[in-house]
């Protein structure tokens, strides 16, 4: 799946997402699976459980917030978005 970093998109209602040991765990209660983040990941989930935002939106709040280049940056949001909307955690808002 090609990821569009100017749409917008939003977490599933069906994750439920809680802090353990500085570390984000979150239960997709459709599927009954777990999620592990933390470090920059968990800046992106957290950023999201706020609102819906779009990818560049996501890579200005890093750039922001982190040293890093935008090109790297840009390349890893499209990588953690793909793995987020592959397994149904996000999606893109219509």
């Amino acid at each position: 799946m090609e990821i569009d970093l100017e749409r917008p998109v939003a977490l599933n209602s069906s994750v439920v997402a809680v802090e353990v040991d500085g570390d984000l765990v979150m239960l997709d209660a459709n599927s009954g699976n777990y999620y592990g983040v933390s470090g920059v990941a968990r800046f992106v989930w957290e950023i999201l459980q706020r609102s819906s935002y779009s990818g560049n939106a996501i890579v200005g709040a890093i750039l922001d917030e982190y040293r890093i280049d935008k090109a790297t940056c840009s390349d890893d949001v499209k990588l953690f978005m793909s793995e987020l909307l592959d397994r149904g955690l996000v999606a893109y808002c219509d």
